[in-house]
């Protein structure tokens, strides 16, 4: 593994900064509130909301995604925070837990454009990370470091982007279709509907002989005795007519 020296840290080539949840809170938070990772201090501190977040020294911070997200200790606000021309709103809490174990407390900041409550929504965020108090064991006298705890965050700083297609990528558009095309299409439509009218009306006259079957079959056995008797009739009449034939020729 190679490793190279910046700015008087020794980091492994490719290194990316990307914590998860628990180790955010455990390792780096809990180690800077009680002044224990200086030798590993990749995250800047800074007043997060000082001002608006495109405004923040962001160039400070080199080891994550560029211009996607950003980490910054500082101390967290309560109740209405205002820059200049924006404000921060509250949209979301949540808690974190290591197996069953609460380690700490996170909410989410959107960034609006104005005044409250008028202001425009933009696609910057703050997501503030605060580490459960009763992870950090301190003297019940140590006022300074009970504060320190309470209100020393590390927050994300986080740019929703919007997808810009590069101009490597192509983009294949369908083609418009023609006034044969379309004839063509129509005459489909049109013999698709005319079958399924018919599939209609087949399906009407199938159910209605379903439901007349009992009466059908009654008229087709009252008619087929009606042809038996018939044809009894026609052979008596033909056997009395072969006899008078017989009668005269003798």
């Amino acid at each position: 593994m190679y490793w190279v020296e910046e700015e008087g840290r020794v980091l492994p080539c490719g290194f990316r900064f990307c914590p998860t949840d628990t180790q955010l809170l455990l390792f780096y938070l809990k180690k800077k509130i009680l002044g224990l990772n200086d030798h590993i201090d990749l995250v800047p501190t800074i007043d997060v909301y000082a001002s608006n977040p495109y405004h923040l020294p962001l160039s400070e911070f080199k080891y994550g995604q560029p211009n996607e997200y950003w980490y910054f200790y500082s101390n967290r606000r309560r109740g209405k925070i205002l820059t200049v021309d924006g404000y921060y709103y509250l949209s979301s809490r949540r808690t974190i837990f290591d197996g069953k174990e609460l380690i700490g407390f996170v909410r989410t900041l959107d960034f609006y454009h104005g005044r409250p409550p008028c202001g425009t929504k933009s696609r910057w965020s703050i997501q503030e990370y605060r580490i459960n108090p009763d992870k950090i064991k301190v003297n019940e006298d140590d006022h300074t470091m009970k504060e320190k705890i309470s209100k020393f965050v590390v927050c994300k700083i986080v740019h929703k982007q919007v997808y810009i297609p590069s101009a490597d990528e192509v983009i294949i558009e369908e083609p418009e279709p023609n006034s044969s095309e379309d004839e063509n299409n129509l005459s489909d439509g049109d013999e698709h509907n005319q079958s399924d009218t018919v599939l209609s009306q087949v399906k009407g006259e199938g159910s209605k002989s379903s439901g007349n079957d009992k009466e059908n079959l009654e008229e087709s056995e009252s008619y087929d005795s009606n042809n038996d008797s018939d044809n009894k009739m026609v052979v008596v009449v033909v056997v009395v007519v072969v006899v008078r034939v017989v009668v005269v020729t003798e």
